[in-house]
C-alpha cells in the first residue's frame, strides 16, 4: 500500500513539475529574453552572438542579482507570440499599446525615447507625406512604427500599398531591391543602419514614444521591478553601466537617444547662426544708438552753455527762413521782452555780404505793427 502511494506521488511530480524547476539553474534565476534584429539595441552578430546595449544592461543586472540570462532569437512578431505562451520571460524595446497591455505588464521606467521615420531609395524624389499616394511601403510585421504610419496616412486620406517583412533590415532591403518605394523603421535602427543600404531618410519623422521592458501579464513581476530599480538609478548617473552601454553601441552619452535627420541638423545650425548674428547685430545697433545719443546730448549741452552765457543773440530757423525754432535767452536782455512772441513770425532779412555776421549778432526785429504798439504804450 505504501509502495503504491509513493509510486502515485512520483507520477504526479513527473506529470506536474514544480513551477520553479525550469527557472532555476544551480540556484540561479533563469531569465529567458527574446532577441530580435534591432541594431544597435539588440541583434545577432556575424559570430551568432546576441549583442547590443539591450543585452549589456540585463547582463550587468544579472551579474548582481545572480540571474542567468538566456537569449532566444527570432522575429519581433514571433517574440510577441512566444511571451504569450510563456516560452520566454522578458521582452525588450516594447512600445505601450492598449492591445499589448491586455497580455503584457510594462516597466514603469522607460529605457529610451525614440520615434518613427520614413526612408526611401537613395535616388527617390519622395520626401513628404502627401507624395505617398499610391506608393508601396514596407513595414515590419507587428511593429508599432509601421502601425503608426498606417494611421498617419489615413488621417490625410492617402492610400498606400503595404508590404510586411520580418525585420527592419528587410525593410531596407525591400526598398533597395525595388519591392517598395519607401519603408518605416524605428529611428534608432534607421540612424545606425541606413548607410549600409542604398536608402536615405526623408523629412517624415513622427510618432515619438517610449520603449520599455515587458513581461507576461501577472508573471515575472519581480524581474520587471528589479529592472525598473536599476534603470531608475542608472539613468541619472553619467558613468553608470546603462550610460556606458548606450555610449558604446550608439556613440552618445545620453539616457535618451535623440535621432535628428540630416536636414533637421542643417536647419538647426542655420537657425542658430541666424539667431547669433541677429543678437550680435542688435547689440552693435544698440551700442551705435547709445553712442550717437550721447554725442547729441553732449553737443546740445555745449550749445546751451555757449548760447546761454554770452550776450549775443542766437537763433535757429527752419529751412527757407519760414519759422523761428530757437532764440537764446540773450534776446530778452537786449530787447526787454520774451522771445516767445517771435516763434512762427520771423521776417526774412535780405542776405548781403555781411548777412551771416549780422544775423548772428543782431536779433530778428518785430514787424512795424509791434513798434507802433510799443510807442503808444
Amino acid at each position: 500500500m505504501v509502495r503504491r502511494c509513493l509510486m502515485l506521488l512520483l507520477g504526479i511530480v513527473l506529470a506536474f513539475p514544480v513551477p520553479f524547476a525550469d527557472s532555476q539553474t544551480n540556484g540561479r534565476r533563469l531569465v529567458r529574453v527574446w532577441a530580435f534584429n534591432y541594431y544597435p539595441g539588440i541583434f545577432r552578430s556575424s559570430d551568432a552572438e546576441t549583442k547590443g546595449f539591450l543585452v549589456d544592461v540585463p547582463d550587468q543586472i544579472a551579474s548582481v542579482e545572480n540571474w542567468r540570462v538566456e537569449y532566444v532569437y527570432g522575429s519581433w512578431a514571433e517574440g510577441l507570440e512566444r511571451i504569450r505562451t510563456g516560452e520566454v520571460d522578458l521582452l525588450t524595446s516594447v512600445a505601450f499599446t492598449p492591445e499589448r497591455a491586455a497580455f503584457l505588464d510594462f516597466g514603469q521606467v522607460p529605457i529610451l525615447t525614440v520615434w518613427s521615420q520614413l526612408f526611401t531609395g537613395a535616388h527617390s524624389k519622395l520626401n513628404g507625406i502627401l507624395e505617398m499616394e499610391g506608393q508601396t511601403v514596407a513595414v515590419m510585421k507587428g511593429d508599432f512604427n509601421g502601425a503608426a504610419f498606417v494611421k498617419h496616412v489615413e488621417q490625410f486620406n492617402i492610400s498606400c500599398k503595404w508590404v510586411e517583412v520580418a525585420d527592419f533590415d528587410a525593410v531596407f532591403r525591400a526598398i533597395e531591391d525595388g519591392q517598395a518605394d519607401a519603408g518605416v523603421v524605428n529611428s534608432v535602427f534607421g540612424l545606425a543602419r541606413h548607410t549600409k543600404y542604398d536608402v536615405k531618410p526623408t523629412g517624415v519623422v513622427f510618432n515619438p514614444f517610449n520603449i520599455h521592458f515587458a513581461v507576461l501579464r501577472g508573471r515575472n513581476g519581480d524581474v520587471l521591478a528589479t529592472l525598473d530599480r536599476y534603470l531608475d538609478a542608472w539613468r541619472g548617473e553619467a558613468d553608470s553601466p546603462f550610460q556606458k552601454a548606450v555610449e558604446r553601441w550608439s556613440g552618445r552619452e545620453v539616457s535618451v537617444i535623440r535621432v535628428v535627420s540630416p536636414w533637421a541638423t542643417t536647419a538647426l545650425w542655420v537657425l542658430s547662426a541666424v539667431i547669433v548674428l541677429s543678437f550680435a547685430f542688435n547689440l552693435a545697433l544698440r551700442f551705435q544708438v547709445r553712442r550717437a545719443t550721447g554725442r547729441i546730448r553732449e553737443n546740445e549741452k555745449r550749445f546751451r552753455q555757449v548760447t546761454e552765457t554770452v550776450r549775443e543773440v542766437f537763433w535757429i530757423v527752419a529751412p527757407a527762413w519760414s519759422q523761428v525754432l530757437y532764440i537764446s535767452p540773450a534776446y530778452e536782455e537786449v530787447w526787454g521782452k520774451s522771445g516767445v512772441h517771435c516763434f512762427g513770425r520771423f521776417q526774412p532779412v535780405p542776405r548781403d555780404a555781411r548777412g551771416s555776421t549780422a544775423q548772428r549778432q543782431n536779433p530778428p526785429a518785430p514787424d512795424r505793427r509791434d513798434h507802433a504798439r510799443d510807442e503808444r504804450s
